[in-house]
C-alpha cells in the first residue's frame, strides 16, 4: 500500500480499505477533470466550426443568384412539405436522404433547438455533387419513431462542420430552396461517346495502315457518302448534348449561371488550344492549324452562348447557317474557323436534345425529342439533297449536316430508351467514352507522331494484314484508355 499509514489501534483492513477508496476518488477527480476539459475543448471546436461554416455558406449564398424556386414549384416535385412556417421562419420538413437545401444557420442558441440534436454538413456532397449544407440525419438513442422513420439509414461522417437539430429543423434557410438530381454519369451518352470515338480511331488508323484503302472504309471523299463520315458529327452533336449536363454540374458546385457559363467558355476554349498544340506539334509548326478538336471548341462555345436564349432564336440561327452553307460560303470544315461553322446546327441541335438530361425529364424525354428531331432532320435533308445540295463532310454542306443531325439523334434517342429500359451497354465501351479526349490524344501521340516524325518514310501495308493493324491499334488505344480511366487520369476537358 503505496503512501499508507496504519493510524493507532486502526486495523490493518480498515487502513487498506481506506487508502483504496483515496486513490479511486483521486482517480475519478483526475478523470473527471481530464473529460471537462475535452468538453470545453470539443466545444470551442464546435463552435469555430460552426462559424466558419456560416461565413462559407453566406459567401455562397452571395455567390449563387438562382431563381427561387419554392413550394410547388416544378423544382421540388417529390419534396413532402418542402418548406413551413415555424415562429416566423422557414424551416426544412420531411427531406429525403438525398435532398440537398442551401441552407446554413442563422442561430446557434442552444435554447431555441427545439428537438434532439442531428447535423449538418457542407462541401461536395456525396449523394448529389452539390456544394451545399445537407442534414444528415439523427442517430440519438432516444429519438423517436417519427424521427427513425424521417431519417432512414442515415450515419455521421467525420466531415460535420455544424451542429443542428434533426427533428423539425429548426436552423433558417434561405427563401431559395433549390432540389438537384443526383449527380451521376449517363450511360446513354458515355456510349453515343465510346462508338464516336472508336469510329474517328478506325476512320484514321485505316489511313495510316493501309496502303489502297478499301471504298467502304474511306471517309472525306467529296460527294460521296461514306459510313466514317458519320462519327465526327456525331461527336460534335454530344458536345451540345453534354453542355447542359456541364452547366448543371457546375450549378452543384455552388456556381451562378453566369459562372458556369464563363467556365464552359474557358473549358472549350482550352479545347480549341488542345487542338492547335496537337496539330502544330505534328507538322513541326509554330503557325495555328485548325482540326477537329477546334470545330469541336468553337461549337461548344457558340451553343454556350445559346443557353437561357429562346428556341425559337435558336431554330432561326439553325436554319441561317443551313442557308448559308448550302453552296454559298462552304469550306474545308477541318481547315478553316469560318467553314468550320457548318456544324454549329449540330452542337445547338445537340443543346436542344440534352436539356432534359439536366432536368427532371431524364433519358425518356431526351429519347422522346430525340426522335423528334431526328425525324425532322430526316425530311430536311431528303428535301435539300433532292434540291441539288450533295451530301459532302469535307465541306460540310448542309445537306449532311442535316442528314448527320439525323443520324446522331437517332443514336442518342436509341441508347437513351435503351438505358432508360434497363438495358446495360459494355463496360469497355462506357470506359472508352468517359475519357473519349484521351483517347483521341493518345492517336496523335502513339501513332500519329511516330509515323509522321519518326517514320517519314512509312510505306503502309497491303489490306490483310493492314486490317489486323488497324484493329489490334485500336484495341491497344482503347485498353490503354481505359486501365489510365481505372486509375483516374484523363484529361480535364
Amino acid at each position: 500500500m503505496r503512501g499508507a499509514m496504519l493510524m493507532r489501534g486502526e486495523p490493518l483492513a480498515a487502513c487498506a480499505h481506506r487508502v483504496d477508496t483515496r486513490d479511486r476518488t483521486r482517480s475519478v477527480n483526475v478523470l473527471e477533470r481530464t473529460t471537462f476539459g475535452q468538453r470545453i475543448e470539443r466545444r470551442c471546436q464546435r463552435k469555430k466550426e460552426v462559424a466558419r461554416s456560416t461565413d462559407w455558406m453566406d459567401g455562397a449564398r452571395e455567390r449563387s443568384r438562382s431563381p427561387a424556386r419554392g413550394p410547388g414549384s416544378a423544382g421540388t416535385s417529390g419534396v413532402d412539405r418542402a418548406l413551413e412556417h415555424w415562429d416566423g421562419r422557414l424551416t426544412v420538413e420531411d427531406l429525403e436522404h438525398d435532398d440537398a437545401v442551401r441552407a446554413a444557420p442563422r442561430s446557434h442558441d442552444r435554447s431555441q433547438r427545439l428537438a434532439p440534436r442531428g447535423a449538418f454538413r457542407h462541401g461536395t456532397c456525396r449523394s448529389t455533387g452539390q456544394v451545399a449544407a445537407r442534414v444528415v440525419g439523427n442517430r440519438h438513442a432516444g429519438a423517436s419513431r417519427i424521427q427513425a422513420t424521417r431519417w432512414p439509414r442515415i450515419c455521421y461522417t467525420s466531415v460535420m462542420l455544424g451542429v443542428a437539430r434533426a427533428e423539425a429543423p429548426s436552423f433558417v434557410v434561405p427563401r431559395t430552396v433549390e432540389r438537384v438530381a443526383p449527380a451521376r454519369r449517363l450511360a446513354s451518352l458515355d456510349a453515343c461517346r465510346g462508338i464516336a470515338v472508336v469510329g474517328m480511331l478506325v476512320a484514321n488508323l485505316v489511313n495510316v495502315c493501309l496502303h489502297d484503302v478499301p471504298k467502304v472504309l474511306t471517309h472525306n471523299y467529296g460527294n460521296t457518302l461514306r459510313a466514317f463520315d458519320l462519327p465526327a458529327p456525331l461527336f460534335q452533336f454530344l458536345v451540345g448534348v453534354s453542355l447542359p449536363l456541364f452547366l448543371a454540374q457546375r450549378r452543384r458546385h455552388g456556381r451562378s449561371e453566369r459562372e458556369a457559363g464563363l467556365d464552359a467558355i474557358r473549358r472549350f476554349t482550352l479545347l480549341v488550344g488542345l487542338g492547335i498544340l496537337l496539330d502544330g506539334a505534328g507538322a513541326l509548326s509554330f503557325v495555328p492549324r485548325w482540326g477537329v478538336l477546334q470545330t469541336l471548341g468553337l461549337g461548344g462555345i457558340i451553343a454556350t452562348a445559346f443557353v437561357g436564349l429562346p428556341r425559337w432564336l435558336m431554330l432561326g440561327v439553325v436554319l441561317e447557317l443551313l442557308v448559308l452553307f448550302s453552296g454559298a460560303a462552304n469550306g474545308l470544315v477541318h481547315a478553316r474557323p469560318d467553314a468550320a461553322l457548318a456544324f454549329v446546327p449540330l452542337t445547338l441541335a445537340g443543346l436542344f436534345v440534352g436539356e432534359p438530361l439536366a432536368g427532371e425529364g431524364g433519358p425518356r424525354a431526351a429519347a422522346r425529342r430525340a426522335s423528334w428531331v431526328g425525324a425532322c432532320a430526316f425530311v430536311l435533308a431528303a428535301a435539300l439533297y433532292g434540291a441539288g445540295i450533295p451530301f459532302n463532310k469535307l465541306l460540310g454542306t448542309s445537306s449532311f449536316v442535316a442528314l448527320a443531325t439525323g443520324v446522331s439523334a437517332s443514336l442518342l434517342g436509341l441508347a437513351a430508351w435503351l438505358e432508360d429500359a434497363g438495358h446495360t451497354f459494355p463496360t469497355w465501351l462506357l470506359a472508352t467514352g468517359r475519357s473519349a479526349l484521351t483517347a483521341w490524344v493518345l492517336l496523335y501521340v502513339l501513332v500519329y507522331y511516330p509515323a509522321w516524325l519518326v517514320f517519314p518514310g512509312w510505306g503502309r501495308l497491303a489490306v490483310p494484314p493492314g486490317l489486323l493493324a488497324v484493329v489490334a491499334v485500336t484495341a491497344a488505344l482503347c485498353a490503354t484508355t481505359i486501365e489510365l480511366d481505372r486509375r483516374r487520369i484523363r484529361i480535364p476537358l
